[in-house]
């Protein structure tokens, strides 16, 4: 995406009126008229006023002061805030961490990641529960890191936390209510037992527990990676959203994950049996082996092919689909040839034409070098435009 940098105030009539940029803006009291930024924003001059900007699709920083977002509403991404006088009184949402320098008050703020302040003991403040007298402690404002150390029977009445939960000490201790985490769900011990979560829908940040049995069974959304350890089981029924899924084994079933937006990996650590997503509808990226996805509609980065995967019998759209050939020939060998390796490779390339269905594709070749040894390693086979049978 273009980045516009303003450095005089002509400039601002060129502007794009789709707000399809990144913008940074340098020059002083000014008006900008965009409704909606598709990019980031970074203000670097006094007095800028944004009347009609309601969404920033990427992250905000305001570096100087007097800044006026009257209508602002939501930031797709990290908020920077450097002085105590900007004006942002109708912003609901920041999908990122909000960094206020100056505590700058934002009277509408319903959702974000996690908010950092000036004072690093209000960064880090942290209400640590031991007794149920310690509930008391418990503050009237909305963003602290809540900590589990206790022994005795304890109910977090909570229904929302706005930062991480730290579990130490939590074998008696139950959370009835709590609905969204809008930081990290993470434990300190291991614990070689069950714990539920009845209502937990929604986890911001990460999901880090050394818990043997967990039950998440109304969890929806996990904004961080989500790792399916050897040594645990976790109960997702109706998990249907994460960013990354890293697959150690199969024990940890997810009957109703539709969306991965970063990547798959259950190749890396050698899964020897079959693990099915039998709703997985979409993945960035895919890295895996022994996968089985009957409902696959789309990759929309790259596949790194494996014959061990099944399924793909719906599937629409792939970015790329790349194979890695190990060779081990004289460079000077492949470079005047290089067209003789293709018998190594054209059997695979069919066999994955026939499993996809594939019509047509363009393939390019991406020799990786050994100019040690004057070799070549490996050779990746990129597939690409590729056009599937009706």
């Amino acid at each position: 995406m273009k980045t516009i940098k303003l450095y005089k105030k002509e400039e601002i009539q060129d502007l794009p009126k789709n707000g399809k940029f990144n913008l940074e803006i340098y020059v002083e009291n000014v008006e900008i008229s965009v409704k909606e930024i598709f990019g980031f924003c970074i203000v670097r001059a006094k007095f800028v006023s944004f009347p009609n900007l309601e969404v920033i699709h990427d992250f905000c920083s305001l570096d100087a002061s007097g800044i006026q977002l009257p209508k602002l509403k939501k930031v797709n991404g990290n908020l920077r805030i450097h002085e105590f006088d900007s004006f942002l009184p109708e912003l609901l949402i920041v999908n990122g961490d909000i960094y206020n320098k100056n505590e700058l008050e934002l009277p509408k703020l319903k959702s974000f990641r996690e908010i950092k302040l000036k004072d690093k003991k209000k960064l880090r403040s942290i209400i640590t529960i031991r007794t149920k007298n310690d509930l008391n402690k418990i503050p009237d404002y909305s963003f602290f890191q809540l900590k589990i150390d206790s022994k005795e029977p304890i109910i977090i009445p909570l229904k929302e936390i706005k930062a991480s939960l730290q579990l130490v000490n939590f074998e008696n201790v139950s959370f009835p209510n709590l609905e969204i985490i809008h930081g990290n769900l993470m434990s300190s011990n291991k614990y070689n037992g069950t714990f539920q979560f009845p209502k937990l829908k929604h986890i911001k940040g990460k999901l880090r527990i050394q818990i043997t049995e967990v039950f998440l069974n109304e969890l929806i959304t996990l904004k961080e990676n989500l790792i399916l350890e050897n040594y645990q089981k976790l109960h997702m029924n109706k998990l249907k959203e994460i960013d990354s899924l890293i697959i150690y084994n199969n024990t940890t079933k997810l009957p109703a994950l539709e969306i991965v937006n970063q990547y798959i990996d259950s190749d890396y650590y050698q899964l020897m049996t079959t693990y099915t997503l039998p709703s997985l509808k979409y993945v960035n990226d895919l890295v895996g082996r022994n996968l089985e996805l009957p409902n696959l509609k789309k990759i929309h980065g790259q596949y790194y092919y494996s014959n061990t995967n099944s399924g793909f019998n719906k599937i629409e759209f792939i970015g790329s689909i790349k194979i890695w050939e190990y060779q081990k020939v004289y460079l000077n060998y492949f470079k005047k040839s290089p067209e003789i390796f293709e018998k190594e490779y054209s059997s695979e390339i069919k066999n994955i034409m026939d499993t996809l269905k594939i019509e047509s594709f363009e393939k390019e070749l991406n020799p990786i070098y050994d100019n040690y040894h004057n070799s070549l390693d490996f050779l990746i086979i990129t597939l690409k435009n590729i056009k599937f049978k009706n």
